[in-house]
């Protein structure tokens, strides 16, 4: 199953010219970091539906619903909260009553969280993520990280330019990727089954583009196997912007 080429992270605007890659690196490998401090003491949080058999949601805190209708792919907005544990619950759209996930959620002061619903709700393994976002720009650089939530995917290899330059190694499901820094420009992106040489001959392949100044979360989900794609969702990456700098509209 090899999905069409495509422009894959959904609302990121294009970067212009491609340069080619100067070398990735992980963490803060310098002092050209600033930080996103947009927080005014709040919590940062955002929901991703990456659940490819799940119907559309509803999400509700302390019993207020405040996403609606959400659909399969969609990554919401952040939304700002006081720091404080908060009850979370997700439910069918419009059915208060089928409730596919309940739990608590501790959210801290000036701290940006994603929260990734995914696993398969036929196999009754529906299970939500919770990850912290470092959303520090540098801006010369652009810095992502991805997230493995197909459900059905094996530890992944993520690759560069015909796996030439290996990004992340032995991704697991439910696991996010560090941070990593790379030049801006637009890139082929391949998602493999994990391999000790990266020549799986899996190939899903993905154009993506990656402004400087800019901060992305890519979240690989959908099905992998081609039985299960065929019914439901195909293997797919969604993308959304963790941070941007103050003069970039």
């Amino acid at each position: 199953m090899t999905p069409d080429r495509r422009d894959v992270l959904r609302g990121i605007a294009a970067a212009g010219t491609a340069p080619a890659i100067a070398g990735v690196a992980s963490a803060h490998d310098d002092d050209d970091y600033e930080d996103d401090n947009d927080y005014d003491e709040d919590a940062l949080v955002r929901a991703v539906h990456a659940s490819p058999d799940a119907p559309d949601v509803d999400v509700y805190v302390d019993g207020d619903r405040v996403l609606k209708d959400v659909e399969y792919g969609t990554i919401s907005d952040y939304l700002r909260v006081e720091p404080d544990e908060y009850e979370v619950k997700i439910t069918a759209a419009g059915d208060r009553d089928t409730v596919v996930f309940e739990d608590d959620l501790e959210l801290e002061e000036d701290e940006a969280y994603t929260v990734v619903a995914t696993g398969e709700l036929a196999e009754d393994d529906f299970e939500v993520f919770v990850y912290e976002d470092d959303r520090s720009i540098r801006r010369d650089r652009a810095r992502v990280r991805v997230i493995h939530a197909s459900p059905d995917a094996p530890d992944v290899d993520v690759t560069l330019d015909e796996g030439d330059a290996v990004l992340i190694e032995d991704l697991e499901f439910g696991e996010a990727s560090d941070y990593l820094t790379v030049k801006p420009g637009r890139y082929e992106l391949e998602v493999r089954p994990a391999s000790s040489k990266n020549d799986n001959p899996f190939d899903a392949e993905f154009d993506v583009r990656l402004r400087p100044g800019r901060v992305y979360t890519v979240v690989a989900t959908g099905f992998f196997m081609p039985d299960k794609a065929a019914e439901y969702e195909v293997f797919d990456l969604l993308g959304a912007v963790d941070a941007r700098r103050d003069d970039d509209h």
